[in-house]
Formats: C-alpha cells, sequence, structure tokens
C-alpha cells in the first residue's frame, strides 16, 4: 500500500510540472486581442511561463511575451507570433509572411488585418505588403469592403485600397447596415448613407443598426422605432425598446411590458 501511496505522488508531481512547463491557456476572453477566427477561440501559448498579462499603450494592448516565439492565435490558415514583444504572421510552413515588428496585429478579415506600430495603425495583406499605411491614429477590421479609422479624433471611412470614401469628421461612427450607418456629430446621433449623405438627421441620443428595415432610437430619455427613411413607426415614449423579431418588438410602456407591431400598433 505504501508503495502504491509513494508511486501515484511521483505521477501527480510529473504531471503537474509537466502541465506547468508545456504550455499555458489563455482566456479567450481576454481583451488584449479580438476579433479572431472560431479556429482560435482558445489562444494557445507555447513555453510561456514567464509571459507577462499584457503590455499597454495609449492607443492598444497586447500580449507581453519575452524572448520565446509564442504562438498567439491563428487566422486564415496563417499563425500569429509573438516574440519580445513584436508579433507577425508565419505560414503552415512556418515561413515568416508578416514581419514579427508589429506592436498590434489583428486577425485577417476580407483580406487585410490592422497592424499597429509607434500609437499608428494601418493594415497588411496576406502577403505580408502593407496595404494601407500606418498613419491612423485608430482602425477597426473590415466589414463589408470598409474599415473605421480616425486622425484627430475623427472618424471615416475607407476602403481596402486606403482610399477616403467617408470623411474622417464625425465624432463617433458606426458600422454600415442595410446600407446605413448610425454616426455621431457634438452630442447627437443621426445616419448617413454610403456615399455619405445624411439620410435621418442628427437629433438622437444613441447609436443604433438597421435591422429588416428598422431601427431602435432614444430621443429625451425614451425610446421609439423608426424605419429606413427616418419615419417614425413607435414614437419615443417608451423605457426601452427592443428590435423586431417575427414582426414584432417587446418594448416597456410605463413599467409593463408590450408588444409593438410594424405599423406601431401596441398589443
Amino acid at each position: 500500500m505504501k508503495k502504491l501511496a509513494f508511486i501515484l505522488a511521483i505521477t501527480l508531481c510529473y504531471t503537474l510540472t509537466k502541465a506547468q512547463t508545456e504550455k499555458t491557456t489563455v482566456d479567450p476572453k481576454s481583451e488584449n486581442l479580438n476579433k479572431f477566427s472560431a479556429s482560435a477561440s482558445s489562444m494557445i501559448a507555447k513555453n510561456t511561463e514567464k509571459t507577462k498579462p499584457a503590455i499597454e499603450t495609449p492607443k492598444f494592448t497586447n500580449f507581453r511575451t519575452n524572448n520565446t516565439e509564442t504562438i498567439v492565435a491563428a487566422s486564415e490558415g496563417l499563425t500569429l507570433i509573438g516574440i519580445n514583444n513584436k508579433f507577425g504572421y508565419k505560414d503552415k510552413k512556418g515561413k515568416t509572411i508578416v514581419p514579427l515588428k508589429y506592436d498590434f496585429l489583428d486577425s485577417f478579415a476580407q483580406g487585410r488585418a490592422k497592424v499597429s506600430l509607434n500609437n499608428k495603425s494601418g493594415f497588411v495583406d496576406m502577403s505580408g505588403n502593407e496595404a494601407i499605411p500606418l498613419v491612423y491614429d485608430a482602425a477597426s477590421s473590415f466589414k463589408d469592403g470598409l474599415a473605421i479609422v480616425t486622425i484627430n479624433n475623427k472618424k471615416g471611412f475607407i476602403d481596402r485600397d486606403g482610399k477616403l470614401i467617408i470623411p474622417m469628421m464625425y465624432d463617433d461612427v458606426m458600422y454600415f447596415s442595410e446600407g446605413k450607418a448610425s454616426v455621431k456629430l457634438g452630442d447627437k446621433w443621426g445616419f448617413i448613407d454610403m456615399t455619405g449623405r445624411t439620410v435621418i438627421p442628427f437629433k438622437y441620443e444613441w447609436p443604433s443598426i438597421f435591422k429588416d428595415g428598422f431601427t431602435r432610437v432614444k430621443l429625451n430619455d425614451k425610446w421609439g422605432l423608426i424605419d429606413k427613411n427616418g419615419n417614425v413607426i413607435a414614437p419615443m415614449m417608451y423605457d426601452w425598446v427592443n428590435d423586431f423579431a417575427d414582426g414584432r418588438a417587446m418594448a416597456s410602456l410605463n413599467g409593463k411590458v408590450v408588444y409593438i407591431n410594424q405599423n406601431g400598433e401596441i398589443y
């Protein structure tokens, strides 16, 4: 019995030591890296027992790595690598595609990955070329062919070639949805179309996106619903309102839950 207990103790110690030195699993909820492909829902780092939680700069955060090459995540068949707090991409054969020189490197979206160096951001393509120069104070991933970019706290949109599509004149913006984007001037939100034309005036208090031709809006601390032409479907009198689902929207009126149909009728 004593001999068996001794063997079990030795086995347990070996297993724990091996697990601690071979790999570390990083919490996939970390804010340091985001929007990776489904294949990278868990970020695995090899030989990272000395890895620090994060390195912070005024514009972005990323993992802090030591001088051991660290596998951070995967994207579009490439592996995101970090070493000495610099990041790049390698292919499946270990060939460097994006040089390990960036302070931050995002996943690929529509053939472009955001990169940051010395507090400036741009984009690389899947061949490792800097397809869009690092001239922006901040940038987001591409969606529907457009990315949000920021200079001097003003935001706009560029296309995949770096052409400015929507001028950087807004205090905040959201991605386009159903051909319209919620944008902010001062403390009010309105909507523009893909040409940058204002189609719904700047008078609302909260950003929103269109879904099935409708969106929620907030005015004077009350919620309502409008259509894509800005017509009021449900007046701004609700405590809160949800998006339409199966032709109806759940809302709260004077503390009571109600439903609104697409004609604005309560039932």
